[in-house]
């Protein structure tokens, strides 16, 4: 976890994570193997126990 993200949860198997930013929004992050980059998105999601 970087030390910014407050919270941070794998999802799809470690594949993405979900994570806080410093400003409490949540966002989702993937590793593109073929692109060899990230895709992030803000997900407008409070609190995350809600949405699991």
């Amino acid at each position: 976890m970087a030390k910014h993200n407050k919270e941070e949860v794998e999802i799809l198997g470690g594949k993405a994570t979900i994570y806080t930013n410093a400003y409490g929004v949540w966002q989702f992050r993937l590793w593109l193997t073929t692109d060899n980059k990230f895709v992030a998105e803000e997900t407008q999601w409070s609190p995350l126990s809600e949405h699991i």
